[in-house]
Protein backbone atom coordinates (compact mmCIF):
# COMPACT_ATOMS: atom_id res chain seq x y z
CA UNK A 1 0.00 0.00 0.00
CA UNK A 2 1.13 3.80 -1.19
CA UNK A 3 0.25 6.51 1.20
CA UNK A 4 0.21 9.86 0.05
CA UNK A 5 2.14 12.61 1.34
CA UNK A 6 -0.97 15.27 1.25
CA UNK A 7 -3.73 12.46 3.08
CA UNK A 8 -1.30 11.85 5.81
CA UNK A 9 -0.45 15.98 6.15
CA UNK A 10 -4.63 16.75 5.65
CA UNK A 11 -4.52 14.03 8.85
CA UNK A 12 -2.10 16.36 10.65
CA UNK A 13 -3.64 19.77 9.94
CA UNK A 14 -7.13 18.85 11.42
CA UNK A 15 -4.97 16.81 14.69
CA UNK A 16 -2.68 20.33 15.09
CA UNK A 17 -5.73 22.27 14.63
CA UNK A 18 -7.75 20.60 17.21
CA UNK A 19 -6.54 21.95 20.76
CA UNK A 20 -5.91 18.39 23.02
CA UNK A 21 -3.31 19.97 25.64
CA UNK A 22 -3.39 16.93 28.59
CA UNK A 23 -7.02 17.36 30.71
CA UNK A 24 -8.64 19.00 27.36
CA UNK A 25 -8.29 16.27 25.26
CA UNK A 26 -12.78 15.65 24.46
CA UNK A 27 -12.92 17.42 21.48
CA UNK A 28 -10.00 15.53 19.59
CA UNK A 29 -11.62 12.31 21.14
CA UNK A 30 -14.74 13.06 19.44
CA UNK A 31 -13.20 14.16 16.30
CA UNK A 32 -10.67 11.02 16.17
CA UNK A 33 -14.13 8.84 16.94
CA UNK A 34 -15.80 9.86 14.41
CA UNK A 35 -12.99 8.86 11.67
CA UNK A 36 -13.06 5.88 13.27
CA UNK A 37 -16.50 5.01 12.75
CA UNK A 38 -16.53 6.11 9.34
CA UNK A 39 -13.73 3.93 8.63
CA UNK A 40 -15.57 0.75 10.01
CA UNK A 41 -13.90 0.36 13.37
CA UNK A 42 -15.57 -0.41 16.00
CA UNK A 43 -14.58 1.81 19.16
CA UNK A 44 -15.31 1.88 22.35
CA UNK A 45 -14.57 4.83 24.94
CA UNK A 46 -13.01 4.25 28.42
CA UNK A 47 -13.80 7.01 30.81
CA UNK A 48 -10.24 8.53 32.24
CA UNK A 49 -10.92 10.69 35.28
CA UNK A 50 -9.69 14.36 34.90
CA UNK A 51 -8.82 13.76 31.34
CA UNK A 52 -10.93 13.46 27.89
CA UNK A 53 -12.22 9.52 27.06
CA UNK A 54 -10.09 7.14 26.22
CA UNK A 55 -10.39 5.17 22.70
CA UNK A 56 -9.55 1.64 22.27
CA UNK A 57 -11.33 0.61 18.59
CA UNK A 58 -10.66 -2.91 17.05
CA UNK A 59 -11.04 -4.19 13.66
CA UNK A 60 -11.61 -8.00 12.96
CA UNK A 61 -10.50 -10.36 10.05
CA UNK A 62 -11.42 -13.24 11.49
CA UNK A 63 -10.14 -15.97 14.47
CA UNK A 64 -6.42 -16.04 15.24
CA UNK A 65 -3.71 -13.21 17.00
CA UNK A 66 -4.29 -9.50 17.61
CA UNK A 67 -2.37 -6.79 17.42
CA UNK A 68 -2.11 -3.43 18.23
CA UNK A 69 -1.56 0.38 17.23
CA UNK A 70 -0.84 2.72 20.17
CA UNK A 71 -0.76 6.29 20.14
CA UNK A 72 -1.61 9.35 22.50
CA UNK A 73 -4.35 12.11 22.13
CA UNK A 74 -2.67 14.80 24.19
CA UNK A 75 -0.35 17.77 23.99
CA UNK A 76 1.75 19.72 26.14
CA UNK A 77 0.52 23.71 26.82
CA UNK A 78 1.59 25.88 24.48
CA UNK A 79 5.32 27.95 25.74
CA UNK A 80 6.18 31.13 24.69
CA UNK A 81 8.40 31.61 21.84
CA UNK A 82 6.50 30.33 18.70
CA UNK A 83 7.12 32.31 15.57
CA UNK A 84 3.65 30.82 13.69
CA UNK A 85 0.32 30.00 15.08
CA UNK A 86 1.10 26.58 17.42
CA UNK A 87 -2.28 25.38 16.14
CA UNK A 88 -1.89 26.06 12.43
CA UNK A 89 0.55 23.17 10.47
CA UNK A 90 2.68 25.50 8.87
CA UNK A 91 4.92 23.36 5.81
CA UNK A 92 8.42 24.46 4.98
CA UNK A 93 9.83 22.15 2.21
CA UNK A 94 10.14 18.51 3.95
CA UNK A 95 8.80 19.85 7.96
CA UNK A 96 5.45 20.34 9.07
CA UNK A 97 5.69 23.39 12.29
CA UNK A 98 2.89 22.78 14.90
CA UNK A 99 2.34 21.95 18.85
CA UNK A 100 2.55 18.53 18.94
CA UNK A 101 3.53 17.78 15.25
CA UNK A 102 5.93 15.43 16.31
CA UNK A 103 4.76 14.51 19.93
CA UNK A 104 2.76 12.76 18.94
CA UNK A 105 0.22 14.19 16.16
CA UNK A 106 2.95 13.46 13.25
CA UNK A 107 2.57 9.67 14.54
CA UNK A 108 -1.11 9.77 15.01
CA UNK A 109 -1.38 10.91 11.24
CA UNK A 110 0.48 7.73 10.30
CA UNK A 111 -1.42 5.28 12.57
CA UNK A 112 -4.60 7.10 11.67
CA UNK A 113 -3.44 7.02 7.57
CA UNK A 114 -2.82 3.18 8.20
CA UNK A 115 -6.61 3.01 9.77
CA UNK A 116 -8.54 4.64 7.00
CA UNK A 117 -7.37 1.71 4.96
CA UNK A 118 -7.59 -1.17 7.28
CA UNK A 119 -9.88 -2.26 5.22
CA UNK A 120 -7.51 -3.44 2.26
CA UNK A 121 -5.33 -5.14 5.16
CA UNK A 122 -4.12 -8.38 3.07
CA UNK A 123 -5.38 -10.23 6.33
CA UNK A 124 -7.47 -13.54 6.45
CA UNK A 125 -6.85 -13.68 10.15
CA UNK A 126 -7.05 -12.26 13.40
CA UNK A 127 -7.30 -8.29 13.71
CA UNK A 128 -5.63 -4.86 14.50
CA UNK A 129 -6.59 -2.88 17.66
CA UNK A 130 -5.68 0.54 17.59
CA UNK A 131 -5.36 2.46 21.46
CA UNK A 132 -5.20 5.89 21.62
CA UNK A 133 -4.87 7.54 25.61
CA UNK A 134 -5.14 10.65 27.01
CA UNK A 135 -3.24 12.49 29.55
CA UNK A 136 0.04 10.72 28.59
CA UNK A 137 2.05 13.57 28.78
CA UNK A 138 1.08 14.02 32.61
CA UNK A 139 0.59 10.77 34.64
CA UNK A 140 -0.89 8.43 31.93
CA UNK A 141 -4.02 8.11 33.29
CA UNK A 142 -5.63 7.06 30.02
CA UNK A 143 -3.16 3.81 29.72
CA UNK A 144 -4.14 3.05 33.52
CA UNK A 145 -7.50 3.00 33.10
CA UNK A 146 -7.05 0.94 29.97
CA UNK A 147 -5.03 -1.59 31.52
CA UNK A 148 -7.20 -1.60 34.57
CA UNK A 149 -10.29 -3.09 32.13
CA UNK A 150 -8.14 -6.12 31.14
CA UNK A 151 -9.59 -5.54 27.68
CA UNK A 152 -6.68 -6.62 25.58
CA UNK A 153 -5.86 -9.61 27.12
CA UNK A 154 -6.09 -11.44 23.44
CA UNK A 155 -3.33 -9.04 22.14
CA UNK A 156 -0.31 -10.56 21.39
CA UNK A 157 1.80 -7.58 20.51
CA UNK A 158 1.66 -4.31 19.32
CA UNK A 159 3.46 -1.15 17.57
CA UNK A 160 3.84 2.67 19.17
CA UNK A 161 4.34 5.67 17.11
CA UNK A 162 5.70 8.19 19.88
CA UNK A 163 8.75 9.63 17.85
CA UNK A 164 11.71 8.00 17.65
CA UNK A 165 14.17 9.85 14.64
CA UNK A 166 13.14 6.20 12.76
CA UNK A 167 14.66 4.31 15.74
CA UNK A 168 13.23 0.73 17.11
CA UNK A 169 13.14 1.41 20.45
CA UNK A 170 13.30 -2.41 22.05
CA UNK A 171 12.47 -1.24 25.89
CA UNK A 172 12.11 2.39 27.97
CA UNK A 173 13.86 3.03 31.50
CA UNK A 174 11.34 2.95 34.97
CA UNK A 175 10.77 5.95 36.83
CA UNK A 176 10.13 6.71 40.62
CA UNK A 177 10.20 10.29 42.15
CA UNK A 178 11.84 10.96 45.45
CA UNK A 179 10.35 14.01 48.05
CA UNK A 180 13.37 14.54 50.81
CA UNK A 181 12.55 16.79 53.53
CA UNK A 182 15.22 18.73 55.82
CA UNK A 183 14.24 20.23 59.05
CA UNK A 184 16.87 21.61 60.50
CA UNK A 185 16.31 24.11 63.41
CA UNK A 186 15.76 28.25 63.81
CA UNK A 187 17.75 30.64 65.61
CA UNK A 188 18.00 34.32 64.95
CA UNK A 189 19.98 34.97 61.40
CA UNK A 190 23.05 37.13 63.26
CA UNK A 191 23.62 34.15 65.56
CA UNK A 192 23.14 31.29 63.19
CA UNK A 193 25.75 28.87 64.69
CA UNK A 194 22.81 28.52 67.26
CA UNK A 195 20.81 26.93 64.48
CA UNK A 196 20.85 24.56 62.04
CA UNK A 197 20.09 25.81 58.58
CA UNK A 198 18.24 22.92 56.72
CA UNK A 199 18.83 24.85 53.07
CA UNK A 200 22.61 24.22 54.23
CA UNK A 201 22.02 20.87 54.72
CA UNK A 202 19.83 19.98 51.75
CA UNK A 203 22.99 21.33 49.80
CA UNK A 204 25.43 19.05 51.63
CA UNK A 205 22.83 15.96 50.03
CA UNK A 206 22.66 17.83 46.49
CA UNK A 207 26.00 17.50 45.87
CA UNK A 208 26.21 14.11 47.14
CA UNK A 209 23.22 13.02 44.66
CA UNK A 210 25.52 14.60 42.22
CA UNK A 211 28.57 12.60 42.60
CA UNK A 212 25.99 9.10 43.30
CA UNK A 213 23.96 10.36 39.38
CA UNK A 214 27.82 9.43 37.93
CA UNK A 215 27.07 5.96 39.07
CA UNK A 216 23.56 5.51 38.56
CA UNK A 217 24.47 6.53 34.73
CA UNK A 218 26.79 3.87 34.76
CA UNK A 219 24.17 1.68 35.35
CA UNK A 220 21.96 2.34 32.76
CA UNK A 221 19.58 5.37 34.77
CA UNK A 222 19.67 8.72 35.61
CA UNK A 223 19.07 11.28 38.73
CA UNK A 224 18.25 14.74 38.18
CA UNK A 225 17.26 17.15 41.41
CA UNK A 226 14.16 18.75 39.87
CA UNK A 227 13.66 21.49 42.46
CA UNK A 228 14.51 22.95 45.89
CA UNK A 229 11.94 24.77 48.08
CA UNK A 230 12.55 26.98 51.39
CA UNK A 231 11.33 30.41 52.51
CA UNK A 232 11.27 32.23 55.60
CA UNK A 233 9.64 35.71 55.89
CA UNK A 234 12.37 36.88 59.17
CA UNK A 235 15.54 36.95 59.49
CA UNK A 236 15.79 33.65 61.14
CA UNK A 237 18.07 30.66 60.05
CA UNK A 238 15.61 28.28 57.69
CA UNK A 239 14.44 25.07 59.31
CA UNK A 240 12.99 23.57 56.52
CA UNK A 241 13.94 22.88 53.01
CA UNK A 242 12.21 20.37 50.43
CA UNK A 243 13.74 18.40 47.50
CA UNK A 244 12.75 16.97 44.60
CA UNK A 245 14.39 14.08 42.93
CA UNK A 246 13.70 12.36 39.64
CA UNK A 247 15.33 8.73 39.37
CA UNK A 248 14.94 7.24 36.08
CA UNK A 249 15.81 3.22 36.06
CA UNK A 250 18.37 1.33 33.92
CA UNK A 251 16.25 -1.76 31.97
CA UNK A 252 17.60 -4.35 34.46
CA UNK A 253 17.20 -2.06 37.88
CA UNK A 254 14.75 -2.98 40.25
CA UNK A 255 12.65 -0.01 41.53
CA UNK A 256 12.14 -1.57 45.19
CA UNK A 257 16.30 -1.96 45.24
CA UNK A 258 16.66 1.53 43.88
CA UNK A 259 14.25 3.26 46.36
CA UNK A 260 15.98 1.21 49.25
CA UNK A 261 19.35 1.86 47.75
CA UNK A 262 18.42 5.70 47.78
CA UNK A 263 17.27 5.67 51.30
CA UNK A 264 20.20 4.26 52.52
CA UNK A 265 22.12 6.54 50.45
CA UNK A 266 20.41 9.77 52.50
CA UNK A 267 20.71 8.50 55.56
CA UNK A 268 24.04 9.43 56.31
CA UNK A 269 23.09 13.05 56.69
CA UNK A 270 21.16 12.51 59.41
CA UNK A 271 23.57 13.35 62.13
CA UNK A 272 22.70 17.34 62.06
CA UNK A 273 19.46 17.96 61.05
CA UNK A 274 16.01 15.38 60.55
CA UNK A 275 15.96 14.39 56.92
CA UNK A 276 12.75 12.23 55.85
CA UNK A 277 12.35 10.22 51.91
CA UNK A 278 9.78 9.43 50.68
CA UNK A 279 8.37 8.44 47.30
CA UNK A 280 6.45 11.16 46.10
CA UNK A 281 2.34 10.66 45.70
CA UNK A 282 0.80 10.09 42.28
CA UNK A 283 -2.67 9.84 40.75
CA UNK A 284 -0.85 6.39 38.76
CA UNK A 285 1.63 3.54 39.44
CA UNK A 286 4.96 4.37 38.80
CA UNK A 287 6.63 2.45 35.66
CA UNK A 288 8.59 -0.11 35.87
CA UNK A 289 11.60 -0.71 33.28
CA UNK A 290 11.12 -3.13 30.38
CA UNK A 291 12.78 -4.76 27.34
CA UNK A 292 11.39 -6.51 24.79
CA UNK A 293 12.99 -9.62 23.54
CA UNK A 294 14.22 -8.90 19.99
CA UNK A 295 13.57 -12.35 19.06
CA UNK A 296 9.58 -11.47 19.47
CA UNK A 297 7.33 -11.70 16.25
CA UNK A 298 6.62 -7.94 16.47
CA UNK A 299 10.12 -6.73 16.14
CA UNK A 300 10.87 -9.25 13.44
CA UNK A 301 7.52 -7.75 11.50
CA UNK A 302 8.91 -4.38 12.01
CA UNK A 303 12.53 -4.88 11.03
CA UNK A 304 10.76 -6.54 7.87
CA UNK A 305 8.57 -3.41 7.18
CA UNK A 306 11.59 -0.90 7.84
CA UNK A 307 13.78 -2.92 5.58
CA UNK A 308 11.27 -3.05 2.58
CA UNK A 309 10.10 1.14 3.00
CA UNK A 310 14.35 2.36 3.99
CA UNK A 311 16.13 -0.19 2.54
CA UNK A 312 17.45 -0.82 6.14
CA UNK A 313 17.02 -1.98 9.34
CA UNK A 314 16.48 0.43 12.12
CA UNK A 315 18.82 1.24 14.66
CA UNK A 316 17.75 -0.56 18.15
CA UNK A 317 17.60 1.90 21.25
CA UNK A 318 16.37 2.09 24.68
CA UNK A 319 13.96 4.89 25.24
CA UNK A 320 15.09 7.42 28.06
CA UNK A 321 11.76 8.15 29.39
CA UNK A 322 8.86 6.58 30.42
CA UNK A 323 5.73 6.77 28.14
CA UNK A 324 2.55 4.60 28.24
CA UNK A 325 4.27 1.69 26.69
CA UNK A 326 5.97 0.89 30.29
CA UNK A 327 1.88 0.44 31.16
CA UNK A 328 0.92 -1.98 28.40
CA UNK A 329 4.30 -4.10 28.37
CA UNK A 330 4.52 -4.40 32.14
CA UNK A 331 1.26 -4.62 33.58
CA UNK A 332 -0.99 -6.27 30.78
CA UNK A 333 1.85 -8.50 29.19
CA UNK A 334 1.92 -6.84 25.96
CA UNK A 335 5.40 -6.59 23.90
CA UNK A 336 5.31 -3.13 22.43
CA UNK A 337 8.03 -1.83 20.27
CA UNK A 338 8.24 2.00 19.18
CA UNK A 339 8.96 3.26 16.07
CA UNK A 340 8.05 6.68 14.91
CA UNK A 341 8.97 9.90 13.08
CA UNK A 342 11.96 12.48 12.87
CA UNK A 343 11.58 16.08 13.95
CA UNK A 344 12.66 18.15 16.63
CA UNK A 345 11.81 21.41 19.29
CA UNK A 346 9.29 18.38 21.00
CA UNK A 347 7.71 20.60 24.22
CA UNK A 348 8.98 23.67 22.97
CA UNK A 349 8.25 26.48 20.99
CA UNK A 350 8.40 25.67 16.84
CA UNK A 351 8.18 22.34 17.11
CA UNK A 352 8.39 20.25 13.86
CA UNK A 353 7.79 17.11 12.13
CA UNK A 354 9.71 15.64 9.22
CA UNK A 355 6.83 14.97 6.72
CA UNK A 356 9.00 12.20 4.22
CA UNK A 357 9.35 10.17 7.71
CA UNK A 358 5.70 10.47 8.39
CA UNK A 359 4.67 8.79 5.06
CA UNK A 360 7.39 5.71 5.74
CA UNK A 361 5.92 5.39 9.07
CA UNK A 362 2.81 4.38 7.57
CA UNK A 363 4.06 2.34 5.28
CA UNK A 364 5.65 0.49 7.60
CA UNK A 365 2.96 0.18 10.11
CA UNK A 366 0.90 -1.27 7.21
CA UNK A 367 3.44 -3.33 6.02
CA UNK A 368 4.25 -4.69 9.83
CA UNK A 369 0.58 -5.76 10.70
CA UNK A 370 0.30 -7.38 6.82
CA UNK A 371 3.17 -9.94 7.61
CA UNK A 372 2.07 -10.25 11.51
CA UNK A 373 -1.54 -11.32 10.39
CA UNK A 374 -0.73 -13.46 7.06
Amino acid sequence: MEFSKEEVLQLLKQLVSTPSPSGKEAELVDRVESWLQSWGWEVKRIPTPESGDSLVAHYIFGDGPRFMLLGHLDTVEPVSGWDTDPYNLMIDGDLAYGLGALDMKGGLAAMLTVAKYIAELRARQGGVWLILTTDEERYSRGADAIVRTRILTEVRGGICAEPTDMKLVLGRRGRVVFRIEVEGRSAHATTPSKGVNAIAEASRVILDLEEYAGEVARRGGSLCVLSVSSYSPYLSVPDRCVLRVDRHLGVEESRAVAIEEFRRRIAKFRKRALIRVMVEDRPTPYMDAYRVDPSNPVVKAVVYAARQVLGRAPRRIIGESVADENYFVVRAGIPIVTLGPMGGNAHAANEYVHVPSLVACARIYYLALEKLLA
